[in-house]
């Protein structure tokens, strides 16, 4: 496979003698190069990306996980507000003594993660 840069492009010869052009500041790929009269270059006929190809068979759930524990954090903050705001705001907290009573909690005023999910989801179907 040979190379050739042209500008902001990189021409790519295949053994086949077909040609690929990449353009790495957005990292995309096109069939053929297009030089306008004016000497500006574009891509014409973008290609699907291989990290967009394998993207699903590698997966990584970590902004849904980040999600859904801010959603159960925001949950813990206003179960504290409600019991800062009781008039013995020290018993009222404790619900906060471990992680299994703050998920009991957050569970019983329908603060948790799912829960606070499926709302949305509600909203979104009525929207």
């Amino acid at each position: 496979m040979t190379s050739t840069v042209d500008g902001d492009f990189q021409i790519h010869t295949l053994p086949s003698g077909d040609t690929l052009v990449y353009r790495d500041r957005d990292h995309s790929y096109w069939k053929e190069l297009v030089v306008k009269p004016n000497g500006e270059q574009s891509g014409r006929g973008r290609l699907t990306g291989v990290s967009t190809v394998v993207g699903p068979m590698d997966w990584q759930s970590d902004n849904l996980m980040g999600w859904a524990a801010r959603l159960d954090r925001e949950g813990v903050a206003a179960l504290a507000a409600d019991s800062f705001a009781s008039s013995d705001a020290l018993a009222s907290l404790g619900w906060l003594a471990s992680g299994e009573s703050i998920g009991i909690a957050l569970d019983g005023a329908e603060l948790s993660w799912r829960q606070s999910r499926d709302k949305a989801a509600t909203r979104g179907t009525a929207v």
